[in-house]
């Protein structure tokens, strides 16, 4: 809708977009044992990426 206005020419200012242009976010919050978990997934994925990566260098 936002581009939709700008392409019109109804708008000149990113300010001057109605409140129903923007969206809102909703999310269901993380219980304890899902956070944990993906605390463990993303200390895994950096461990891989610095690994990767310096294997790479070597090659």
């Amino acid at each position: 809708m936002a581009i939709e206005l700008f392409a019109k020419g109804k708008l000149e200012n990113i300010e001057d977009l109605p409140s129903d242009v923007f969206y809102t976010f909703n999310y269901t919050p993380l219980n304890q044992e899902k956070i944990k978990k993906l605390n463990e997934v993303l200390a895994f994925c950096k461990s891989e990426a610095k690994r990767l990566g310096e294997e790479y260098l070597k090659k």
